[in-house]
Protein backbone atom coordinates (compact mmCIF):
# COMPACT_ATOMS: atom_id res chain seq x y z
CA UNK A 1 0.00 0.00 0.00
CA UNK A 2 1.14 3.80 -1.02
CA UNK A 3 1.46 6.30 1.35
CA UNK A 4 -1.32 7.98 -0.20
CA UNK A 5 -3.51 4.83 0.07
CA UNK A 6 -2.23 5.18 3.84
CA UNK A 7 -3.56 8.81 4.51
CA UNK A 8 -7.04 8.15 2.57
CA UNK A 9 -7.31 5.71 5.46
CA UNK A 10 -10.07 7.12 8.06
CA UNK A 11 -8.47 8.04 11.45
CA UNK A 12 -9.32 6.15 14.73
CA UNK A 13 -11.01 8.43 17.48
CA UNK A 14 -10.80 6.81 21.29
CA UNK A 15 -14.75 6.41 22.28
CA UNK A 16 -13.76 9.40 25.49
CA UNK A 17 -12.15 11.72 22.29
CA UNK A 18 -15.17 10.95 20.83
CA UNK A 19 -17.52 12.05 23.52
CA UNK A 20 -15.11 14.94 23.84
CA UNK A 21 -15.92 16.74 20.32
CA UNK A 22 -19.79 15.70 21.07
CA UNK A 23 -19.87 17.87 23.84
CA UNK A 24 -18.87 20.38 21.25
CA UNK A 25 -21.04 19.48 18.99
CA UNK A 26 -24.05 18.58 21.35
CA UNK A 27 -26.39 22.28 21.79
CA UNK A 28 -26.76 22.77 25.93
CA UNK A 29 -30.19 20.86 26.30
CA UNK A 30 -28.70 17.88 24.56
CA UNK A 31 -26.12 17.51 26.58
CA UNK A 32 -27.95 17.92 30.22
CA UNK A 33 -30.13 15.02 28.41
CA UNK A 34 -27.58 12.91 27.51
CA UNK A 35 -25.59 13.57 30.87
CA UNK A 36 -28.90 12.97 32.58
CA UNK A 37 -29.16 9.79 30.50
CA UNK A 38 -25.97 8.38 31.79
CA UNK A 39 -25.79 9.00 35.11
CA UNK A 40 -29.59 7.13 35.16
CA UNK A 41 -27.84 3.94 33.48
CA UNK A 42 -24.90 4.13 36.26
CA UNK A 43 -27.59 4.34 39.09
CA UNK A 44 -29.57 1.95 37.52
CA UNK A 45 -26.37 -0.59 37.56
CA UNK A 46 -25.08 0.63 40.75
CA UNK A 47 -28.93 -0.22 41.84
CA UNK A 48 -28.82 -3.75 40.48
CA UNK A 49 -25.68 -4.56 41.52
CA UNK A 50 -26.79 -3.76 45.12
CA UNK A 51 -30.45 -5.48 44.56
CA UNK A 52 -28.29 -8.51 43.21
CA UNK A 53 -26.04 -8.30 46.23
CA UNK A 54 -29.22 -8.65 49.20
CA UNK A 55 -31.15 -10.94 47.23
CA UNK A 56 -27.75 -13.24 46.94
CA UNK A 57 -27.16 -12.95 50.56
CA UNK A 58 -28.43 -13.11 54.23
CA UNK A 59 -27.89 -11.39 57.45
CA UNK A 60 -26.44 -13.98 60.40
CA UNK A 61 -24.83 -13.46 63.73
CA UNK A 62 -21.45 -12.22 63.66
CA UNK A 63 -19.18 -12.63 67.23
CA UNK A 64 -18.68 -9.51 69.01
CA UNK A 65 -20.19 -7.17 71.85
CA UNK A 66 -20.94 -7.73 75.13
CA UNK A 67 -24.25 -7.63 77.19
CA UNK A 68 -24.46 -6.25 80.71
CA UNK A 69 -27.55 -6.22 82.94
CA UNK A 70 -28.60 -4.77 85.67
CA UNK A 71 -29.10 -6.64 89.39
CA UNK A 72 -31.22 -5.38 92.18
CA UNK A 73 -29.48 -6.25 95.49
CA UNK A 74 -32.07 -5.79 97.92
CA UNK A 75 -33.89 -8.89 95.95
CA UNK A 76 -31.17 -10.70 94.18
CA UNK A 77 -28.14 -10.76 96.26
CA UNK A 78 -24.14 -10.34 95.14
CA UNK A 79 -22.21 -13.14 94.17
CA UNK A 80 -21.71 -15.52 96.80
CA UNK A 81 -21.32 -19.27 95.94
CA UNK A 82 -21.18 -19.65 92.13
CA UNK A 83 -21.76 -23.50 92.44
CA UNK A 84 -24.99 -25.24 91.70
CA UNK A 85 -25.29 -27.25 94.79
CA UNK A 86 -25.03 -24.08 96.96
CA UNK A 87 -26.52 -21.37 94.69
CA UNK A 88 -30.50 -22.87 94.62
CA UNK A 89 -31.31 -20.67 97.28
CA UNK A 90 -29.51 -17.29 96.25
CA UNK A 91 -31.10 -15.91 92.83
CA UNK A 92 -27.99 -14.03 91.42
CA UNK A 93 -25.31 -17.54 92.22
CA UNK A 94 -28.20 -19.85 90.40
CA UNK A 95 -28.08 -17.26 87.02
CA UNK A 96 -24.29 -17.02 87.35
CA UNK A 97 -24.13 -20.92 87.86
CA UNK A 98 -26.79 -21.31 84.82
CA UNK A 99 -23.96 -19.95 82.31
CA UNK A 100 -20.70 -21.33 83.61
CA UNK A 101 -21.54 -24.61 84.53
CA UNK A 102 -23.23 -27.03 82.25
CA UNK A 103 -25.96 -30.09 82.94
CA UNK A 104 -26.92 -33.36 81.46
CA UNK A 105 -29.99 -31.80 80.47
CA UNK A 106 -31.20 -27.80 80.41
CA UNK A 107 -34.68 -26.38 78.73
CA UNK A 108 -35.16 -24.69 75.94
CA UNK A 109 -37.00 -21.51 75.15
CA UNK A 110 -40.54 -22.51 75.65
CA UNK A 111 -39.51 -24.74 79.00
CA UNK A 112 -39.14 -28.17 77.49
CA UNK A 113 -36.27 -30.51 78.13
CA UNK A 114 -33.03 -30.57 75.65
CA UNK A 115 -29.69 -32.45 75.76
CA UNK A 116 -27.24 -30.90 77.33
CA UNK A 117 -23.57 -32.81 77.96
CA UNK A 118 -25.62 -35.76 77.11
CA UNK A 119 -25.87 -36.76 73.46
CA UNK A 120 -28.42 -39.62 73.59
CA UNK A 121 -30.03 -41.63 76.10
CA UNK A 122 -32.18 -44.68 76.87
CA UNK A 123 -34.73 -45.31 79.70
CA UNK A 124 -35.78 -49.16 80.03
CA UNK A 125 -39.15 -50.55 79.52
CA UNK A 126 -40.18 -50.46 83.25
CA UNK A 127 -38.82 -46.83 83.85
CA UNK A 128 -36.24 -47.67 86.94
CA UNK A 129 -33.03 -47.66 84.77
CA UNK A 130 -31.68 -44.03 82.35
CA UNK A 131 -28.69 -45.23 80.79
CA UNK A 132 -27.28 -41.90 79.53
CA UNK A 133 -23.98 -41.49 77.04
CA UNK A 134 -22.04 -37.95 77.16
CA UNK A 135 -20.53 -35.70 74.42
CA UNK A 136 -17.31 -36.27 72.95
CA UNK A 137 -14.17 -33.64 73.99
CA UNK A 138 -16.29 -31.33 76.74
CA UNK A 139 -13.58 -29.61 78.62
CA UNK A 140 -13.81 -27.54 81.68
CA UNK A 141 -12.61 -23.87 81.68
CA UNK A 142 -8.73 -25.18 82.89
CA UNK A 143 -8.81 -27.59 79.79
CA UNK A 144 -8.92 -30.78 81.23
CA UNK A 145 -11.52 -33.19 80.30
CA UNK A 146 -15.07 -33.51 81.18
CA UNK A 147 -16.03 -37.28 81.64
CA UNK A 148 -19.23 -39.23 83.76
CA UNK A 149 -16.67 -39.44 86.98
CA UNK A 150 -17.55 -35.53 87.14
CA UNK A 151 -21.39 -36.76 87.13
CA UNK A 152 -21.06 -39.31 89.88
CA UNK A 153 -18.84 -37.22 91.97
CA UNK A 154 -21.76 -34.15 91.61
CA UNK A 155 -24.78 -36.43 92.47
CA UNK A 156 -22.53 -38.01 95.04
CA UNK A 157 -22.34 -34.52 96.29
CA UNK A 158 -25.85 -33.70 96.51
CA UNK A 159 -26.35 -36.78 98.26
CA UNK A 160 -24.39 -36.46 101.18
CA UNK A 161 -25.92 -34.05 104.20
CA UNK A 162 -22.22 -32.78 104.80
CA UNK A 163 -22.36 -31.00 101.42
CA UNK A 164 -26.49 -30.32 100.27
CA UNK A 165 -28.25 -30.68 103.79
CA UNK A 166 -31.76 -29.08 101.96
CA UNK A 167 -31.48 -31.54 99.32
CA UNK A 168 -31.07 -35.25 100.65
CA UNK A 169 -34.46 -36.06 100.69
CA UNK A 170 -34.81 -35.61 97.06
CA UNK A 171 -31.89 -37.21 96.08
CA UNK A 172 -32.04 -40.28 98.76
CA UNK A 173 -29.38 -42.80 97.71
CA UNK A 174 -31.70 -45.30 98.41
CA UNK A 175 -34.28 -44.35 96.04
CA UNK A 176 -31.78 -43.39 93.44
CA UNK A 177 -28.15 -45.20 92.12
CA UNK A 178 -25.91 -43.82 89.88
CA UNK A 179 -22.78 -45.15 88.42
CA UNK A 180 -20.21 -45.27 85.63
CA UNK A 181 -19.37 -48.22 83.52
CA UNK A 182 -16.86 -46.09 81.22
CA UNK A 183 -15.90 -42.21 81.14
CA UNK A 184 -18.66 -41.84 79.05
CA UNK A 185 -21.78 -43.55 80.17
CA UNK A 186 -23.77 -42.73 83.55
CA UNK A 187 -26.57 -44.80 84.29
CA UNK A 188 -29.24 -44.10 87.15
CA UNK A 189 -31.40 -47.13 88.76
CA UNK A 190 -34.15 -45.79 90.64
CA UNK A 191 -36.12 -47.78 93.03
CA UNK A 192 -39.71 -46.72 91.75
CA UNK A 193 -40.56 -45.31 87.70
CA UNK A 194 -40.76 -41.33 87.95
CA UNK A 195 -41.58 -39.97 84.25
CA UNK A 196 -40.34 -36.85 84.94
CA UNK A 197 -36.43 -37.79 86.71
CA UNK A 198 -34.99 -36.55 83.54
CA UNK A 199 -35.72 -33.27 84.81
CA UNK A 200 -34.04 -33.81 87.78
CA UNK A 201 -30.86 -34.14 85.75
CA UNK A 202 -30.39 -29.97 85.03
CA UNK A 203 -28.41 -29.86 88.05
CA UNK A 204 -24.93 -28.04 87.12
CA UNK A 205 -21.59 -30.33 87.09
CA UNK A 206 -18.68 -29.95 89.41
CA UNK A 207 -15.25 -30.63 88.32
CA UNK A 208 -14.17 -33.60 90.20
CA UNK A 209 -10.26 -32.92 90.11
CA UNK A 210 -10.50 -29.29 91.53
CA UNK A 211 -13.31 -30.10 94.33
CA UNK A 212 -13.10 -33.60 95.60
CA UNK A 213 -10.48 -32.74 98.12
CA UNK A 214 -12.72 -30.48 99.92
CA UNK A 215 -14.29 -31.41 103.24
CA UNK A 216 -18.00 -30.29 103.44
CA UNK A 217 -17.72 -27.85 106.13
CA UNK A 218 -15.06 -26.03 103.79
CA UNK A 219 -17.63 -26.68 100.99
CA UNK A 220 -19.07 -23.02 101.15
CA UNK A 221 -16.13 -21.09 101.92
CA UNK A 222 -13.35 -22.01 99.30
CA UNK A 223 -12.36 -19.19 96.73
CA UNK A 224 -13.52 -21.52 93.45
CA UNK A 225 -16.79 -20.64 94.68
CA UNK A 226 -16.23 -16.47 93.77
CA UNK A 227 -14.04 -18.39 91.08
CA UNK A 228 -15.26 -21.00 89.50
CA UNK A 229 -14.61 -23.10 86.93
CA UNK A 230 -17.31 -24.91 84.74
CA UNK A 231 -17.83 -26.35 81.29
CA UNK A 232 -20.43 -23.83 80.26
CA UNK A 233 -20.54 -21.20 77.71
CA UNK A 234 -18.74 -18.00 80.11
CA UNK A 235 -15.90 -18.24 81.87
CA UNK A 236 -15.01 -16.25 85.08
CA UNK A 237 -12.99 -13.31 84.26
CA UNK A 238 -12.85 -10.86 87.09
CA UNK A 239 -14.52 -9.44 90.17
CA UNK A 240 -14.75 -5.45 90.62
CA UNK A 241 -15.62 -4.03 94.23
CA UNK A 242 -16.03 -0.62 95.71
CA UNK A 243 -14.23 0.81 98.91
CA UNK A 244 -16.63 -0.87 100.82
CA UNK A 245 -15.46 -4.43 99.51
CA UNK A 246 -19.02 -4.72 98.24
CA UNK A 247 -19.16 -6.48 94.80
CA UNK A 248 -20.28 -4.24 92.25
CA UNK A 249 -19.54 -5.76 89.08
CA UNK A 250 -18.94 -9.55 87.97
CA UNK A 251 -17.35 -10.42 84.15
CA UNK A 252 -17.43 -13.60 82.16
CA UNK A 253 -16.13 -14.14 79.02
CA UNK A 254 -17.17 -16.22 76.23
CA UNK A 255 -16.07 -19.56 76.70
CA UNK A 256 -14.15 -20.26 72.52
CA UNK A 257 -13.62 -23.92 73.62
CA UNK A 258 -17.54 -24.85 74.31
CA UNK A 259 -18.69 -27.62 73.03
CA UNK A 260 -22.19 -26.56 72.23
CA UNK A 261 -22.96 -23.54 70.05
CA UNK A 262 -19.76 -21.04 70.87
CA UNK A 263 -21.37 -17.38 72.00
CA UNK A 264 -21.74 -15.16 69.76
CA UNK A 265 -21.12 -12.38 72.57
CA UNK A 266 -17.88 -11.54 73.32
CA UNK A 267 -18.33 -10.77 77.47
CA UNK A 268 -21.22 -10.93 80.06
CA UNK A 269 -21.16 -8.17 82.99
CA UNK A 270 -23.71 -8.28 85.96
CA UNK A 271 -23.49 -4.83 87.40
CA UNK A 272 -24.94 -4.49 90.68
CA UNK A 273 -26.97 -1.50 92.24
CA UNK A 274 -28.98 -1.22 95.33
CA UNK A 275 -32.30 -1.58 94.37
CA UNK A 276 -34.72 -1.67 90.92
CA UNK A 277 -34.97 2.02 90.98
CA UNK A 278 -31.35 2.29 90.63
CA UNK A 279 -31.18 -0.84 87.95
CA UNK A 280 -33.98 1.15 86.23
CA UNK A 281 -32.00 4.56 86.27
CA UNK A 282 -28.69 2.73 84.96
CA UNK A 283 -30.45 1.16 82.32
CA UNK A 284 -31.99 4.91 81.22
CA UNK A 285 -28.58 6.01 81.08
CA UNK A 286 -26.95 3.43 78.65
CA UNK A 287 -24.82 1.45 81.84
CA UNK A 288 -26.56 -1.88 81.10
CA UNK A 289 -28.04 -3.53 78.17
CA UNK A 290 -31.16 -5.12 80.18
CA UNK A 291 -32.58 -6.65 83.59
CA UNK A 292 -35.47 -7.75 84.87
CA UNK A 293 -38.52 -6.12 85.68
CA UNK A 294 -39.74 -6.59 88.88
CA UNK A 295 -43.49 -3.92 89.64
CA UNK A 296 -46.16 -4.39 86.84
CA UNK A 297 -46.53 -0.73 87.30
CA UNK A 298 -43.02 -0.06 85.38
CA UNK A 299 -43.92 -1.72 82.52
CA UNK A 300 -45.85 1.42 80.67
CA UNK A 301 -42.15 3.04 80.79
CA UNK A 302 -40.92 0.99 78.45
CA UNK A 303 -43.53 -0.26 76.31
CA UNK A 304 -42.92 2.15 73.70
CA UNK A 305 -39.59 3.01 73.55
CA UNK A 306 -37.60 2.63 70.36
CA UNK A 307 -34.86 1.43 72.16
CA UNK A 308 -36.35 -1.17 74.13
CA UNK A 309 -37.74 -4.68 73.53
CA UNK A 310 -40.13 -6.23 75.97
CA UNK A 311 -39.66 -9.95 76.71
CA UNK A 312 -42.59 -11.69 78.21
CA UNK A 313 -41.76 -14.93 79.45
CA UNK A 314 -44.24 -17.91 80.77
CA UNK A 315 -42.92 -18.99 84.29
CA UNK A 316 -44.18 -22.37 85.99
CA UNK A 317 -45.57 -20.59 89.14
CA UNK A 318 -48.90 -20.09 90.38
CA UNK A 319 -51.53 -18.34 92.39
CA UNK A 320 -54.35 -20.02 93.79
CA UNK A 321 -57.10 -19.61 96.69
CA UNK A 322 -57.31 -22.65 98.97
CA UNK A 323 -60.27 -23.45 100.48
CA UNK A 324 -59.92 -25.36 103.69
CA UNK A 325 -62.90 -28.48 103.72
CA UNK A 326 -61.91 -28.66 107.42
CA UNK A 327 -61.26 -25.48 108.87
CA UNK A 328 -64.96 -23.80 107.15
CA UNK A 329 -68.76 -25.30 107.74
CA UNK A 330 -69.65 -23.42 104.94
CA UNK A 331 -66.62 -24.28 102.58
CA UNK A 332 -67.56 -28.12 103.27
CA UNK A 333 -70.40 -27.65 101.08
CA UNK A 334 -69.00 -28.12 97.26
CA UNK A 335 -71.80 -25.75 96.33
CA UNK A 336 -70.16 -22.76 98.37
CA UNK A 337 -67.15 -23.22 96.89
CA UNK A 338 -68.08 -23.35 93.39
CA UNK A 339 -70.17 -20.12 94.18
CA UNK A 340 -66.90 -18.73 95.19
CA UNK A 341 -64.95 -19.86 91.83
CA UNK A 342 -68.01 -18.20 89.97
CA UNK A 343 -67.83 -15.36 91.73
CA UNK A 344 -64.01 -14.95 90.98
CA UNK A 345 -63.01 -12.89 88.06
CA UNK A 346 -59.63 -13.34 86.92
CA UNK A 347 -59.44 -10.42 84.42
CA UNK A 348 -60.15 -8.10 87.11
CA UNK A 349 -57.17 -9.24 89.36
CA UNK A 350 -54.69 -9.22 85.91
CA UNK A 351 -55.35 -6.25 84.30
CA UNK A 352 -55.28 -4.12 87.37
CA UNK A 353 -52.57 -5.76 89.55
CA UNK A 354 -50.37 -7.33 86.41
CA UNK A 355 -51.30 -4.98 83.53
CA UNK A 356 -52.26 -8.19 81.86
CA UNK A 357 -48.98 -9.96 81.77
CA UNK A 358 -49.65 -12.93 83.57
CA UNK A 359 -52.15 -16.20 82.50
CA UNK A 360 -55.38 -16.80 83.59
CA UNK A 361 -55.63 -20.46 84.94
CA UNK A 362 -58.52 -22.77 86.29
CA UNK A 363 -56.25 -25.69 87.23
CA UNK A 364 -52.73 -25.67 88.06
CA UNK A 365 -51.53 -26.73 84.54
CA UNK A 366 -50.22 -24.55 82.78
CA UNK A 367 -49.05 -23.78 79.26
CA UNK A 368 -46.67 -24.13 77.24
CA UNK A 369 -45.35 -26.57 80.69
CA UNK A 370 -47.86 -29.22 79.71
CA UNK A 371 -47.54 -29.93 76.10
CA UNK A 372 -50.84 -31.78 75.78
CA UNK A 373 -53.75 -29.87 74.81
CA UNK A 374 -56.43 -29.54 77.25
CA UNK A 375 -59.61 -27.43 77.43
CA UNK A 376 -62.31 -27.14 80.41
CA UNK A 377 -66.18 -27.29 79.95
CA UNK A 378 -66.66 -23.37 79.85
CA UNK A 379 -69.43 -23.82 82.71
CA UNK A 380 -66.71 -24.53 84.98
CA UNK A 381 -64.30 -21.39 83.85
CA UNK A 382 -66.86 -18.81 83.32
CA UNK A 383 -67.29 -15.96 85.75
CA UNK A 384 -70.95 -15.52 86.53
CA UNK A 385 -72.12 -13.85 89.88
CA UNK A 386 -75.45 -14.29 89.01
CA UNK A 387 -74.79 -18.30 88.71
CA UNK A 388 -72.99 -18.26 92.18
CA UNK A 389 -75.48 -16.29 94.00
CA UNK A 390 -78.24 -19.03 92.86
CA UNK A 391 -76.44 -21.76 93.71
CA UNK A 392 -75.57 -20.00 97.28
CA UNK A 393 -79.15 -19.73 97.87
CA UNK A 394 -79.75 -23.50 96.51
CA UNK A 395 -77.25 -24.29 99.55
CA UNK A 396 -79.53 -22.08 101.90
CA UNK A 397 -77.62 -18.86 102.04
CA UNK A 398 -79.41 -15.88 101.59
CA UNK A 399 -79.69 -12.22 102.48
CA UNK A 400 -82.26 -10.64 104.65
CA UNK A 401 -83.63 -7.25 104.25
CA UNK A 402 -80.98 -4.37 105.27
CA UNK A 403 -77.79 -7.00 105.13
CA UNK A 404 -75.58 -7.31 102.53
CA UNK A 405 -73.98 -10.78 104.27
CA UNK A 406 -75.78 -14.34 103.53
CA UNK A 407 -77.30 -16.03 106.38
CA UNK A 408 -77.84 -19.47 107.07
CA UNK A 409 -79.72 -20.29 110.46
CA UNK A 410 -78.10 -17.28 111.95
CA UNK A 411 -74.68 -17.71 110.74
CA UNK A 412 -73.43 -15.01 108.22
CA UNK A 413 -71.58 -16.40 105.42
CA UNK A 414 -67.70 -14.83 106.50
CA UNK A 415 -64.63 -16.24 105.68
CA UNK A 416 -60.27 -15.17 106.60
CA UNK A 417 -58.61 -14.86 103.78
CA UNK A 418 -54.87 -15.57 104.80
CA UNK A 419 -52.36 -14.10 102.82
CA UNK A 420 -48.95 -12.70 102.52
CA UNK A 421 -47.77 -9.12 102.85
CA UNK A 422 -46.45 -8.75 99.34
CA UNK A 423 -48.11 -5.61 96.99
CA UNK A 424 -49.24 -8.26 94.27
CA UNK A 425 -50.93 -10.53 96.65
CA UNK A 426 -52.56 -7.84 99.35
CA UNK A 427 -54.48 -6.29 96.02
CA UNK A 428 -55.06 -9.61 94.74
CA UNK A 429 -57.22 -10.32 98.29
CA UNK A 430 -58.86 -7.05 98.47
CA UNK A 431 -60.27 -7.40 94.65
CA UNK A 432 -61.05 -10.80 95.46
CA UNK A 433 -62.75 -9.54 98.60
CA UNK A 434 -64.64 -7.29 96.83
CA UNK A 435 -65.81 -9.36 94.02
CA UNK A 436 -66.73 -12.24 96.86
CA UNK A 437 -68.81 -9.14 98.93
CA UNK A 438 -70.90 -8.55 95.94
CA UNK A 439 -72.68 -12.00 96.14
CA UNK A 440 -73.17 -11.49 99.76
CA UNK A 441 -69.82 -13.26 101.03
CA UNK A 442 -68.24 -11.56 104.06
CA UNK A 443 -64.22 -11.16 103.83
CA UNK A 444 -61.75 -10.74 106.46
CA UNK A 445 -58.07 -10.11 105.27
CA UNK A 446 -55.64 -12.06 107.61
CA UNK A 447 -51.84 -10.47 106.06
CA UNK A 448 -48.27 -11.93 107.40
CA UNK A 449 -45.29 -10.44 106.60
CA UNK A 450 -43.67 -13.73 107.36
CA UNK A 451 -44.09 -16.57 105.48
CA UNK A 452 -42.54 -19.37 107.86
CA UNK A 453 -45.20 -17.99 110.33
CA UNK A 454 -48.00 -18.89 107.83
CA UNK A 455 -46.42 -22.37 107.43
CA UNK A 456 -46.90 -22.79 110.95
CA UNK A 457 -49.24 -20.98 111.98
CA UNK A 458 -51.68 -21.87 108.94
CA UNK A 459 -50.81 -24.49 106.89
CA UNK A 460 -49.25 -27.03 108.45
CA UNK A 461 -52.20 -27.48 111.15
CA UNK A 462 -54.68 -26.55 108.51
CA UNK A 463 -56.12 -23.98 111.02
CA UNK A 464 -57.33 -21.69 108.17
CA UNK A 465 -59.99 -21.21 105.94
CA UNK A 466 -59.13 -19.56 103.00
CA UNK A 467 -55.47 -18.86 102.08
CA UNK A 468 -53.96 -16.95 98.67
CA UNK A 469 -50.67 -19.01 98.16
CA UNK A 470 -47.90 -19.38 95.52
CA UNK A 471 -46.93 -22.49 94.25
CA UNK A 472 -43.94 -23.36 91.88
CA UNK A 473 -43.43 -26.15 89.90
CA UNK A 474 -40.66 -29.15 89.90
CA UNK A 475 -39.03 -28.44 86.76
CA UNK A 476 -41.87 -28.73 84.34
CA UNK A 477 -43.53 -31.09 86.15
CA UNK A 478 -46.20 -29.82 88.56
CA UNK A 479 -45.93 -32.62 91.45
CA UNK A 480 -49.81 -32.89 91.85
CA UNK A 481 -49.39 -35.98 93.83
CA UNK A 482 -47.97 -34.39 97.25
CA UNK A 483 -51.09 -31.08 96.91
CA UNK A 484 -53.83 -33.21 96.30
CA UNK A 485 -53.38 -37.22 97.54
CA UNK A 486 -55.92 -37.82 100.66
CA UNK A 487 -52.91 -39.05 102.27
CA UNK A 488 -51.19 -36.07 102.87
CA UNK A 489 -53.74 -34.63 104.35
CA UNK A 490 -52.20 -34.65 107.66
CA UNK A 491 -48.66 -32.86 108.39
CA UNK A 492 -46.25 -32.88 106.70
CA UNK A 493 -48.19 -33.55 103.92
CA UNK A 494 -48.96 -30.75 101.80
CA UNK A 495 -52.88 -31.32 100.95
CA UNK A 496 -53.76 -28.49 102.98
CA UNK A 497 -57.02 -28.18 102.18
CA UNK A 498 -57.99 -32.06 102.96
CA UNK A 499 -59.23 -33.00 99.66
CA UNK A 500 -60.13 -36.29 99.53
CA UNK A 501 -61.66 -37.79 96.06
CA UNK A 502 -61.17 -41.49 95.10
CA UNK A 503 -60.89 -41.18 91.29
CA UNK A 504 -58.38 -38.85 91.97
CA UNK A 505 -56.39 -40.34 94.00
CA UNK A 506 -56.09 -43.41 91.89
CA UNK A 507 -54.90 -41.11 88.57
CA UNK A 508 -52.45 -39.42 91.21
CA UNK A 509 -50.93 -43.14 91.92
CA UNK A 510 -51.22 -43.97 88.47
CA UNK A 511 -49.15 -40.96 87.42
CA UNK A 512 -46.72 -41.63 89.56
CA UNK A 513 -45.98 -44.98 87.98
CA UNK A 514 -46.10 -43.50 84.49
CA UNK A 515 -43.08 -44.25 82.54
CA UNK A 516 -43.45 -41.33 80.15
CA UNK A 517 -44.13 -37.66 80.87
CA UNK A 518 -46.58 -37.97 77.69
CA UNK A 519 -48.57 -40.68 79.90
CA UNK A 520 -48.03 -37.98 83.23
CA UNK A 521 -49.92 -35.82 81.66
CA UNK A 522 -52.93 -37.27 80.11
CA UNK A 523 -53.24 -38.56 83.90
CA UNK A 524 -52.85 -35.06 84.97
CA UNK A 525 -55.41 -33.52 82.61
CA UNK A 526 -58.00 -35.54 84.11
CA UNK A 527 -56.93 -35.02 87.88
CA UNK A 528 -57.01 -30.75 86.90
CA UNK A 529 -60.79 -31.93 85.62
CA UNK A 530 -61.61 -32.81 88.82
CA UNK A 531 -60.16 -30.46 90.46
CA UNK A 532 -61.82 -27.55 88.85
CA UNK A 533 -65.67 -29.02 89.55
CA UNK A 534 -64.71 -30.36 92.94
CA UNK A 535 -63.21 -26.46 93.60
CA UNK A 536 -61.11 -27.36 96.87
CA UNK A 537 -59.38 -23.76 95.61
CA UNK A 538 -59.42 -21.37 92.58
CA UNK A 539 -56.92 -21.34 90.59
CA UNK A 540 -56.41 -17.62 89.61
CA UNK A 541 -52.97 -16.92 87.62
CA UNK A 542 -49.53 -17.48 86.48
CA UNK A 543 -47.25 -14.67 86.25
CA UNK A 544 -45.27 -13.74 83.58
CA UNK A 545 -41.64 -12.20 84.25
CA UNK A 546 -40.85 -9.34 82.39
CA UNK A 547 -37.54 -9.23 80.68
CA UNK A 548 -36.68 -5.07 79.34
CA UNK A 549 -33.20 -5.35 77.16
CA UNK A 550 -32.18 -2.81 74.76
CA UNK A 551 -33.17 -3.57 71.05
CA UNK A 552 -29.86 -3.53 69.90
CA UNK A 553 -29.91 -7.53 71.59
CA UNK A 554 -30.73 -10.05 68.75
CA UNK A 555 -31.80 -13.86 69.01
CA UNK A 556 -33.86 -13.68 72.14
CA UNK A 557 -36.35 -16.38 71.18
CA UNK A 558 -37.59 -17.10 74.65
CA UNK A 559 -41.12 -17.77 75.25
CA UNK A 560 -40.70 -19.74 78.89
CA UNK A 561 -38.21 -20.24 81.14
CA UNK A 562 -38.52 -23.15 84.52
CA UNK A 563 -37.36 -19.99 87.08
CA UNK A 564 -35.84 -16.77 87.20
CA UNK A 565 -32.40 -18.31 87.86
CA UNK A 566 -32.62 -20.25 84.23
CA UNK A 567 -33.83 -16.70 82.02
CA UNK A 568 -30.08 -16.76 80.22
CA UNK A 569 -30.28 -21.04 79.83
CA UNK A 570 -29.99 -19.74 75.88
CA UNK A 571 -27.74 -16.88 75.94
CA UNK A 572 -25.00 -18.45 73.64
CA UNK A 573 -28.14 -17.75 70.62
CA UNK A 574 -28.02 -13.96 71.81
CA UNK A 575 -26.00 -11.73 69.46
CA UNK A 576 -25.42 -7.49 68.67
CA UNK A 577 -23.27 -7.71 65.78
CA UNK A 578 -24.51 -9.31 62.09
CA UNK A 579 -22.58 -10.03 58.47
CA UNK A 580 -23.77 -11.03 55.68
CA UNK A 581 -23.37 -14.30 53.97
CA UNK A 582 -24.45 -16.20 50.30
CA UNK A 583 -27.66 -18.00 50.70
Amino acid sequence: MSSDDKNDQPTKISFLTKLKYLGKILKPKEKLALYTALSLFVLLLLGGSVRYYFSATKVVPAFGGEYTEGIPVNSAGTPKNINPILSIARPIDELISSVVFSALFTYDNEGQLKNDLVKDYNISDDGKKYTLHLKDNVLWHDGERLTAEDIVFTVQLLQDPNYNPSGIKEWNKETIKVSNPDEQTVIFELSEPYAPFLSKLTFGVLPKHLWSSISGDKFSLVELNLNPVGSGPFIFDEIKKNDRDEIISYKLIANKNYYGQKPYLNRLIFNFYANQEEVINAYNKKEINGFGLIKYDKISDFQNRQDTNLHSLNIPQYFTVLLNQGGSVPLADERVRQALRLATNRDEIIDKIFHGYAEKIYSPLIKPFIKEDFNYDSELTEYSPEKAIKLLEKAGWNIEKNSSVRTKEGSELKLQLVVSSTDDLLKTAEIIKEQWQKVGVAVEIVNSDNQLDIRQKYLNPRKFESLILGLQYSGNDPNLFFFWHSSGKKNPGLNFTLYDNKDVDKLLEESKKATSISDENKKYIEISKHLLKDSPAIFLYSPKYIYVLNSKIKGVEEKAIIKTGSRLNNLNNWYIKTKRIKK
